[in-house]
């Protein structure tokens, strides 16, 4: 069986994460599709989380 960390964050944690750090290019620039961008907001937020310590 396959292990995978997993880690669950609250909504308003992703938009907080991002409100203090925006994402420093435009979505349609980074050559996602547009159902891609709430993972992406995710992992984002995600990384962001850390440096700001949400």
């Amino acid at each position: 069986m396959l292990e995978v960390d997993t880690v669950i964050m609250a909504p308003t944690v992703i938009k907080e994460a991002i409100k203090r750090n925006p994402v420093p290019v435009n979505f349609a620039e980074t050559g996602l599709k547009g159902f891609q961008q709430i993972a992406f907001d995710a992992a984002y937020g995600y990384l962001m989380k850390d440096k700001y310590e949400i």
